[in-house]
């Protein structure tokens, strides 16, 4: 997903995807971004952006950062990003990048579990 920059409209839900936009664009603002910025890189109205925000907040994603105005990620994206990681079966994620390292340099390559 990118910026509002690209002209491909999103497919389902606008609000989501806006959501979704500000939650990429502060991932790279560990320390906090200010709404003004944040509207401006999204190329949202700060009514919108702040809308969305107090949404995400109300959730427990997204906070007021200590800088007047900014807001930050929570860590609650951790604890959803473990419970994704826990559900994922490794040999399925790597089979087809072995099978793509043994067809580039036509060697076997082995995966152990432990």
């Amino acid at each position: 997903m990118s910026q509002n920059n690209d002209k491909e409209k999103p497919a389902g839900s606008q609000s989501l995807f806006r959501g979704l936009m500000l939650i990429e664009i502060l991932s790279n603002y560990p320390n906090g971004c200010p709404l003004a910025h944040l509207s401006e890189l999204a190329g949202l109205n700060k009514s919108t952006v702040h809308r969305l925000l107090q949404g995400l907040q109300s959730c427990g994603y997204v906070t007021p950062a200590p800088a007047a105005g900014s807001y930050r990620l929570t860590t609650k994206f951790i604890a959803v990003g473990q419970k994704a990681l826990s559900s994922l079966n490794i040999i399925h994620v790597a089979a087809p990048h072995l099978e793509a390292l043994n067809l580039t340099h036509r060697r076997d390559g082995e995966f152990f579990q432990p």
